[in-house]
């Protein structure tokens, strides 16, 4: 009896073990953001305001292969931090405001323009086709950058894929990362180059 529940434990904590590697391993996944290079200051008093609502994830995962359960992205703070820093590089003077002033004659005439971020959204897919994991992620946001009377909407959309074969080390997790750096890289390359071109219409 005692050899049988040895090995019941022996298993059980190799089992317990393999797990919490995993886990680990997904937690050193972090994603780096990779901002334009050769940002110029623009000069003024802007706002910037973002919206309370929570940015989602919508996951659209058709299959457990790569370990794709362990896929957790963090979208939210990823969109937040990623816009505040690239817009408060973008500018000289960034007041960040949290209530929309548009209808505040006395507080809109401080700043030059505003810039809300709404409406904004990350869609991730997986699925298995044959032997291969399929993963994408598109992230899709509109930025409304207005002065007065005028107003001018940019709609921005990113979109990044990964593929592996299944049985050849799939590890979603990383796959999912490399997708998504590229993505908010290609997102903060539009955000900039659409900001900066609303600006310019609205000051010139």
């Amino acid at each position: 009896m005692k050899k049988i529940s040895i090995s019941r434990i022996f298993i059980f904590f190799s089992f317990l073990t393999i797990l919490m590697n995993c886990a680990g391993n997904f937690k050193k996944h972090e994603i780096k953001l990779i901002y334009p290079n050769k940002i110029a200051k623009i000069d003024g008093k802007y706002a910037l305001l973002i919206s309370k609502n929570e940015f989602p994830l919508k996951k659209k995962f058709n299959s457990d292969d790569c370990e794709s359960w362990a896929v957790d992205l963090p979208i939210d703070n990823l969109f937040r931090n990623s816009m505040t820093n690239l817009l408060k590089s973008m500018f000289s003077d960034l007041n960040i405001i949290d209530k929309d002033i548009t209808n505040d004659p006395v507080e809109l005439n401080k700043y030059t323009s505003i810039i809300t971020v709404e409406k904004s959204e990350a869609i991730a897919t997986f699925f298995t086709e044959r032997n291969t994991g399929k993963f994408n992620i598109k992230l899709n946001s509109q930025i409304i950058v207005e002065s007065g009377n005028i107003e001018i909407k940019n709609s921005i959309n990113s979109e990044q894929s990964w593929s592996k074969n299944i049985y050849l080390g799939c590890e979603l997790s990383e796959g999912s990362k490399i997708a998504t750096e590229n993505a908010f890289q290609n997102f903060l390359d539009q955000v900039h180059s659409s900001v900066y071109q609303s600006v310019y219409k609205i000051t010139r």
